[in-house]
């Protein structure tokens, strides 16, 4: 995505993960800022972990993270997106970020998480989509569009 970013990461350790995400984003801060003669930050906001215990939140997060830049509308196909590893998802690509034992527990194969992705209307899909019938009305008062 231009303006953020999203890793789905399993802790297999006892160290906390968000302690190593932290690390690298400031060795790379570092070197960015060593490189191009720069300082601060390189990154906006902070650090958000969430930690994902159960299985249909799982799913509904890797289709989310997915689908994120068809949503957004970056690419008309999801599979046309590079910077996410979703061809190997599906088995189009060989590829060392993904754990195919993770979607191998959920689908029978790439082909069926292809599915699963591709055949999902989104939220912000259903939006664009039905934005198109409803009527915008400008409010006098406040300048606000109402439909």
């Amino acid at each position: 995505m231009p303006n953020h970013y999203h890793f789905l990461l399993r802790q297999d350790s006892e160290s906390k993960l968000n302690i190593s995400i932290g690390y690298l984003f400031n060795t790379y801060t570092k070197a960015i800022n060593k490189k191009y003669k720069g300082s601060g930050t390189l990154f906006e906001g902070n650090f958000k972990a969430l930690e994902v215990e159960d299985d249909k939140y799982l799913l509904e997060l890797c289709r989310y993270i997915h689908r994120n830049p068809i949503d957004d509308n970056l690419v008309e196909n999801i599979e046309d997106w590079k910077y996410s590893n979703y061809q190997e998802w599906i088995g189009k690509r060989n590829g060392t970020l993904i754990d195919l034992k993770l979607r191998d527990k959920y689908f029978l194969a790439g082909k069926c998480y292809k599915e699963f992705v591709e055949g999902h209307f989104s939220n912000k899909q259903f939006r664009n989509e039905i934005g198109k019938y409803l009527i915008k009305l400008k409010s006098k008062k406040n300048n606000i569009n109402t439909l």
